[in-house]
């Protein structure tokens, strides 16, 4: 079975593609609603795995709420992310943007028309455990057909791109994301746990010395 990590890896590696993930226009926090928790920084792994998701302050801009976001997989890859994270209701939730990857082989007018998507990940975060439920694709997609003018929205092909405002995109999670029958966010796996650099050091070198 798929590490929580390794499953949430394939969503980021999907909204990178454009595949099966609820992408949207606009973020779901305004620049004023951010909020900036410091327990969130630092590395995040599931147990017995060198995969990550690491935090830290972003410093590109001045006075900023957001977070650097890097997820590296066990081969190595990273994904760039900048994420914010905001309260609806009694939950917290991330939203995370894409930074555009570099491409040196491709011109700068080619890589100006690669799309770049929020997406949203509920999140929990109890002492050193931190869990993450990224919008359920299926569902949402089949709750918008069946009503489809509950949210502004497009369906392209495997495509579901939300087109609401951020006001409106708060309004339909604070009313649906508890609603046990919908289930718009995917369930809770096993909680990622914060590390320290050594002990990432050290699991690293014992999958390399693996033969």
């Amino acid at each position: 079975m798929k590490s929580k990590l390794e499953i949430i890896a394939f969503y980021t590696l999907a909204l990178v593609l454009g595949g099966c993930v609820v992408q949207s226009v606009h973020p779901l926090f305004t620049e004023n609603e951010l909020i900036f928790d410091a327990n969130l920084v630092g590395t995040w792994s599931p147990p017995d795995s060198n995969e990550t998701w690491q935090f830290t302050p972003n410093t590109a801009t001045k006075d900023s709420k957001e977070y650097q976001l890097v997820s590296t997989e066990s081969s190595g890859k990273k994904g760039p992310f900048l994420a914010g994270l905001g309260t609806i209701g009694q939950d917290r939730y991330l939203n995370i943007y894409p930074q555009k990857p570099d491409l040196p082989q491709n011109s700068d007018f080619y890589k100006s028309h690669l799309p770049t998507m929020n997406s949203f990940i509920k999140i929990k975060l109890i002492d050193q455990a931190l869990t993450g439920q990224p919008m359920n694709y299926e569902n949402v997609r089949k709750l918008l057909e069946e009503k489809p003018n509950l949210l502004k929205h497009e369906a392209r092909g495997d495509e579901l791109i939300l087109t609401a405002s951020t006001k409106k995109l708060q309004k339909f999670i604070r009313k649906y994301s508890s609603d046990a029958k919908l289930k718009i966010f995917g369930e809770a796996g096993e909680p990622l746990r914060r590390i320290n650099p050594q002990e990432l050091n050290e699991s690293q070198n014992e999958e390399a010395n693996q033969p």
